[in-house]
């Protein structure tokens, strides 16, 4: 009987034993056996799981560090589908050039002209927002999955690149400004309008390849993707402002029209290609990101 009680009080996880004749235990073995539960607390008992009396908490920051995550993921899905808006493809160019610009005596030459060089511009700050948010998503991945230290210094050296590209290779024409100023010059500042915009559809594409190259490696050191985000220039885009330019003297203005064709198509030849890689990088960034609960 002795022993069945104190079986039961064992099993019960009590310090005292049941049966009268076990109080021979002293005050100081109960207070020392009280004192030992309440120190440990998940101490195991038979038939009993000790992890079941106090259940673990989820942890307070892994919550938050997902929503981060899950808000970069966001930011990235946001920049890729602003293209709606600022990749624009005109309308043709025989409808411009042989009907529209003569219907209005020409004023929609000056129009097609700062639409030209603000289409650039709207592309430019979409490709560094773009970029920043893909960066961003990228931190946050490595940083939630604790793989930070792996990709650390790609990281930081591919976010001092797009820094560095954008503040000296791809400053904004500012095309309302471009437009005013060669009105000034009698002209003469629009052909270097002109050839900013012939450069930067040709630069823009050397910057898109370096920084897909670039993010492959990193993405590969953090196990986001098992093959490389690729991006082939168009190398119809690469064209000689002298050139052309010497064409349209020699020619008496005729190549001019040949040449106005390109610039009013050239980024049209690139969009598909922006927008296949844009659309590889965002699958990746959802297929990683966090799947909370709507």
């Amino acid at each position: 009987m002795n022993i069945f009680n104190a079986e039961v009080g064992n099993r019960n996880g009590c310090g005292a034993l049941s049966d009268p004749e076990s109080a021979e235990s002293s005050d100081g073995h109960l207070a020392t056996d009280r004192a030992a539960r309440a120190v440990a607390p998940f101490r195991a008992y038979p038939g009993i799981r000790a992890e079941a009396a106090y259940p673990t908490p989820p942890r307070a920051h892994g919550l938050g560090a997902e929503m981060e995550q899950l808000q970069a993921v966001r930011q990235v899905d946001r920049y890729v589908h602003e293209r709606r808006t600022t990749d624009q493809r005109f309308v043709g160019w025989g409808i411009y050039f042989f009907l529209l610009s003569w219907v209005t005596l020409g004023i929609y030459v000056i129009v097609m002209f700062y639409r030209r060089l603000n289409r650039a511009d709207l592309f430019r700050d979409r490709r560094v927002h773009y970029y920043n948010a893909v960066i961003d998503a990228s931190k946050q991945y490595a940083e939630e999955h604790g793989r930070y230290g792996a990709a650390q210094d790609d990281l930081n050296d591919l976010q001092r690149f797009v820094n560095e590209r954008f503040e000296d290779d791809h400053k904004p024409i500012k095309a309302g400004l471009s437009v005013f100023l060669s009105f000034l010059t009698l002209g003469i500042y629009g052909c270097i309008a002109t050839y900013r915009l012939m450069r930067f559809w040709w630069q823009i594409q050397l910057t898109e390849q370096e920084f897909y190259d670039r993010l492959s490696v990193s993405w590969t050191k953090l196990g986001i993707i098992r093959y490389p985000v690729t991006f082939e220039p168009v190398p119809a885009l690469d064209r000689s402002f002298g050139l052309h330019f010497l064409l349209t003297f020699v020619t008496l203005g005729i190549y001019g029209f040949v040449w106005d064709y390109q610039l009013h198509t050239d980024p049209e030849k690139l969009y598909p290609e922006v927008h296949a890689a844009e659309d590889t990088v965002l699958n990746a960034v959802r297929n990683v990101g966090p799947n909370l609960p709507q």
